[in-house]
């Protein structure tokens, strides 16, 4: 803990470091119940996505479609299409 709390640059690190030195030094028995408690299993869930929507979603990559899991038309509503003409038009009256 020394090592992770007093030499590394790693911020993060830094932090679990204070984190596990501050539950060792107020409860020995939690920290225990924790460093060596049951740990969730870990799923790989590449191949649960359908290639086809795999396929849209890479595309869509650096959009909330990747975050969502869902191409853009399932949660994205397009309004008002017709309305952006109007303004338009009276954006080139006023010229």
């Amino acid at each position: 803990l020394d090592m992770a709390t007093e030499e590394s640059d790693n911020p993060d690190l830094r932090d679990r470091g204070f984190v596990y030195w501050r539950l060792l030094s107020t409860d020995p028995e939690a920290a225990k119940l924790v460093v060596l408690g049951e740990k969730p299993v870990i799923e790989d869930d590449t191949f649960k996505l359908e290639p086809q929507l795999l396929n849209v979603l890479i595309g869509q990559i650096a959009t909330l479609s990747s975050i969502y899991h869902k191409p853009p038309e399932l949660f994205v509503v397009r309004a008002g299409l017709g309305d952006a003409k109007v303004y338009e038009e009276e954006d080139e009256e006023d010229y």
